[in-house]
């Protein structure tokens, strides 16, 4: 893949804001996956062909307090992932110039593996920050660095379901090991609340440090709140993030939104959850935004009738959609809103209403037809508190009858309705 950026910033030298300044930068990707053997292999370069060019962190750095900053000129990106008998290997490696005549280069290698649901794995990466314009005779030494790392992360699912203790271990080439103890998981039904709480400790400074934090992913927002501590200072984070989509059947929040999404209609199922969609549920009018689609290939987009109110009523529960980029489409679902009932219905003379004979509403129109079977039984939903319902098994006016029906004031545990109607 090919992209390219165009910025307009304006950055800040010693107390002087620049005029707009307007830079491009160039990406070129590649990237492989062998399913065959288990091997992934992405390579990415990065190319800034002006030096007038600046990120928003970029931007940033000018405005800190911080006289030095790395402003990048070029990067190139190489990763390669390779599944063996027993885990899998990686390699990582980036090197990165910057427009003040240093660069960076880093390589990092890892092995991870799971035995009996125990995640373990290890790390080495060396960085090394060099200075392309030093002289011969310059005494200024490149600057290296090397850390390896030990992680592990056992589940307590026999104990505490969906919850994790997790270990790990970071030293570093200036003698600092950190070592930190953690415990996460997930809660509520939809496993939509997810939680963790660490602690750290230092052998350099000798000191801990440590950590509180969650994540709602709801219906109309995430909402995410934290507190954390060291050596050096105490920190209370929140926040909101979400999305507002403006359609023509009224307005939808959701989780923050990607580029392409879709929209669910399924209009009176509040609460409906979206599955496979964490905490995805439709809203007060039926409404849900599946907030991450993927363009140009088949999305199946399902609605869980798992726990459904009783008044509700789901005609379709899935479908399929192609998406291009960038694009809002709809997943529009049939629904029958209204009470259920099994009506045993009857002639004038008694006999049951013919086998195969039609039954409609009158009062709601928009609802779909059912059929009588023996005894002359017929399995109706979406039916108002009261109303009247069309019979007909024949093309004459002696093939057809109405009935009038109520449902009782108090209606049954179980969602559906006993009701022996005289078709009249």
């Amino acid at each position: 893949s090919l992209d390219v950026t165009n910025s307009w910033s304006k950055i800040k030298a010693g107390d002087v804001v620049s005029d707009t300044l307007t830079g491009q930068s160039w990406r070129i990707r590649y990237s492989k996956d062998i399913q065959s053997t288990g091997t992934n292999f992405t390579v990415a370069g990065y190319r800034y062909s002006t030096k007038d060019y600046y990120a928003l962190e970029d931007v940033l750095d000018t405005y800190s307090d911080n006289s030095h900053y790395d402003h990048v000129r070029n990067r190139t990106d190489l990763s390669l992932s390779q599944d063996i008998i027993y885990g899998s290997i990686s390699l990582t490696l980036y090197n990165e110039d910057y427009w003040n005549d240093t660069h960076t280069t880093s390589l990092g290698i890892g092995y991870n593996n799971t035995w009996h649901n125990v995640s373990y794995g290890i790390n080495y990466s060396y960085t090394l920050n060099a200075d392309n314009s030093q002289d011969e005779d310059d005494d200024t030494e490149d600057s290296n660095d090397q850390q390896i790392s030990i992680n592990i992360s056992i589940p307590l699912e026999a104990f505490m379901p969906s919850t994790y203790v997790t270990y790990n271990m970071n030293s570093a080439k200036d003698g600092d090991t950190t070592h930190t103890v953690g415990l996460n998981g997930t809660a509520l039904a939809q496993k939509n609340l997810s939680w963790s709480v660490q602690e750290g400790y230092s052998s350099q400074e000798k000191a801990t440090s440590g950590n509180v934090s969650a994540t709602y992913n709801g219906t109309y927002a995430d909402i995410n709140g934290g507190y954390s501590y060291d050596n050096h200072m105490r920190r209370l984070n929140y926040g909101v993030q979400g999305g507002v989509l403006l359609h023509r059947n009224g307005l939808t929040l959701s989780q923050p939104m990607d580029d392409t999404i879709i929209l669910v209609k399924a209009p009176g199922a509040a609460g409906v959850p979206v599955n496979n969609e964490t905490g995805v549920d439709t809203d007060f009018r039926g409404y849900a935004v599946v907030p991450y689609a993927s363009p140009y290939h088949r999305n199946e987009v399902s609605l869980d009738t798992t726990g459904i109110r009783k008044n509700i009523e789901l005609i379709e529960t899935s479908k399929t959609l192609v998406p291009t980029r960038g694009a809002v489409v709809r997943a529009e679902y049939k629904t029958n809103i209204g009470y259920k009932a099994l009506m045993v219905l009857t002639r004038i003379n008694n006999l049951p209403v013919p086998f195969g004979a039609t039954v409609s509403s009158l009062t709601k129109p928009d609802n779909h037809s059912s059929f009588v079977g023996d005894a002359g039984q017929a399995w109706l939903t979406g039916l108002e508190k009261q109303g009247r319902l069309l019979v007909k098994w024949g093309p004459t006016a002696a093939d057809r009858c109405q009935v009038s029906y109520r449902i009782p004031s108090s209606p049954s545990a179980s969602g559906v309705e006993i009701l022996h109607e005289q078709c009249q």
